[in-house]
């Protein structure tokens, strides 16, 4: 991969303010960083490396190395790498190389993944960094590491790896799981949001599209460890107009995910949702109320009586600008829902 670097002094303030501070050089000049245009695909590249925060802290500083320092800098990077291929023998690290976690904290790690998946407002899914290359700090790992945290000693010393979070083996060890577990509850999220839309090996198409009320029935039994449904006033207090308007929202991406396939597009279909929930972030609250009113209202429309087979594929897509603008114009309001009052994204 080849990197544009701009010329020393070549910056514009506004190009500037998208980087570190830079130190002076030998001869005092700005040190080079990669160009805005380039940015974008460093940024996919890291995503896609699985670069979590400490990975993209170190990183970002080594884009403004000085020419003079930058074979001292590589000579270090390449040594580590041998260490970590061991070809070079690693200091003793005080952790088994595989960590056999119990049954026990895999159910409750793949609990929690799916209460974070299903219920918080999480403001990505797989990204930990914006279009900007800036940290995301509400996302799912993060949550789920924050939750392993705030455990007893005891239940870590008992469950984790030893070490844990100091110790890099015992860290990675563990932010390999917590990765494994969200993936598959993510896989398992999409699959029901697929109900009647995509036949399964034991779940086959069955009748109409659920309606929206009938499919947090179905993700709310399907992702309890025990297959059990809450009863009604449980389900209004944990199924609120935010996590109702979220799922239907994820539904029309996954559906027209699935009736849409490119392969030339290399984003998967949580990058792209990634992406719109970023995009609504920076939206007005009304901006957003008219994105859900918008989202609701397409399913209403277009699910709970008709079976998949009868229904028109093209209709089933996330609301578009214009026809957020116009919404924002007609000022209609929720209808059957709750009418929020935070911000749904």
């Amino acid at each position: 991969m080849q990197t544009e670097l701009q010329p020393e002094g070549g910056a514009s303030k506004e190009e500037e303010s998208d980087h570190f501070p830079s130190s002076q050089g030998i001869a005092g000049q700005r040190r080079p960083t990669p160009a805005n245009d380039a940015m974008p695909m460093v940024t996919n590249l890291m995503e896609r490396l699985n670069f979590d925060e400490n990975s993209t802290s170190l990183v970002n500083p080594l884009f403004a190395v000085p020419p003079a320092q930058q074979f001292m800098v590589s000579v270090v990077l390449q040594v580590a790498t041998l260490q970590r291929l061991g070809v070079i023998p690693a200091p003793h690290e005080a952790v088994p190389e595989q960590f056999v976690y119990s049954n026990a904290i895999r159910q409750t790690l793949r609990q929690k993944a799916r209460e974070i998946i299903v219920f918080e407002d999480v403001e990505a899914y797989t990204r930990t960094q914006t279009a900007r290359g800036l940290p995301i700090r509400h996302t799912p790992l993060v949550l789920m590491t924050a939750y392993l945290e705030s455990q007893t000693p005891t239940f870590k010393s008992e469950n984790l790896p030893a070490g844990w979070p100091t110790n890099q083996l015992a860290s990675q060890s563990v932010l390999s799981l917590l990765r494994l577990l969200l993936k598959h509850e993510r896989g398992s999220l999409r699959n029901l949001l697929l109900t009647n839309v995509k036949e399964f090996h034991r779940r086959p198409i069955d009748g109409p599209v659920p309606a929206l009320a009938d499919l947090t029935h179905i993700v709310d039994w399907a992702m309890s460890l025990g297959n059990s449904l809450r009863g009604v006033t449980a389900m209004k207090a944990a199924y609120t107009a935010t996590v109702k308007v979220r799922l239907a929202y994820i539904r029309l991406e996954v559906i027209h995910h699935h009736l849409n396939p490119n392969p030339a597009n290399t984003l998967s279909q949580w990058e792209i949702i990634d992406r719109r929930l970023e995009l609504l972030r920076r939206q007005s609250l009304n901006y957003k109320q008219a994105f859900s009113r918008l989202v609701v209202a397409a399913n209403r429309t277009l699910f709970g009586n008709l079976e998949f087979a009868n229904m028109q594929p093209g209709a089933i897509v996330p609301p578009s600008k214009s026809q957020i603008q116009q919404e924002m114009l007609s000022a209609s309001s929720f209808q059957h829902m709750d009418d929020p009052t935070d911000d749904l994204f």
